[in-house]
C-alpha cells in the first residue's frame, strides 16, 4: 500500500486542511547572512523547492522582505454590483496557509532570515510525481 493509499484509508484528503500541519521551521532556520534581498529569495525558493512547496514575495519594504507560501491567505469573495446576477465562479489557490518568513536588513548591510510561522496547513504539492 502506498503512502497516498494510506492517507485515503485514514480519512485524510489533500483538500482537508483542518487537521494537517507540516512543520518546515527547521529547514528555514539559518544563521547564514545574505548580501542582498534577491539572495534571500533565491535561497528560500531553493529550500522550498526541495520540500515541494512554493514561496512567493508578499511585500518588500525597503529594509525587509516578507516571503510566504503561495497558498497563504484567505479566498476573497467576488462581490457583484448586480444583486440579480448569478454569482461568478472564481477560483483561488488560497487556503489560509500561515507559513511566513521574513528577511531583515542588518546594520552591517547583510540580510538575515527569521521564521515568523513555519507550519503549512497542507501537504507538499509541487514537484511530486503522481
Amino acid at each position: 500500500m502506498s503512502s497516498s493509499d494510506e492517507d485515503l484509508d485514514s480519512g485524510h484528503n489533500e483538500d482537508d486542511t483542518s487537521t494537517i500541519e507540516v512543520d518546515h521551521t527547521d529547514y528555514f532556520t539559518t544563521t547564514q547572512l545574505f548580501d542582498s534581498k534577491d539572495e534571500v529569495v533565491v535561497w528560500a525558493r531553493f529550500v522550498a523547492r526541495g520540500l515541494f512547496v512554493k514561496i512567493v514575495k508578499k511585500s518588500c519594504p525597503k529594509k525587509k522582505i516578507f516571503l510566504t507560501c503561495d497558498l497563504y491567505g484567505e479566498k476573497r469573495e467576488c462581490p457583484s454590483t448586480n444583486p440579480d446576477a448569478r454569482p461568478r465562479r472564481t477560483g483561488s489557490k488560497k487556503i489560509n496557509c500561515g507559513f511566513q518568513i521574513v528577511g531583515n536588513l542588518r546594520s552591517d548591510d547583510r540580510w538575515e532570515v527569521r521564521v515568523v510561522y513555519g507550519k503549512h496547513n497542507h501537504f507538499p504539492i509541487y514537484g511530486r510525481s503522481e
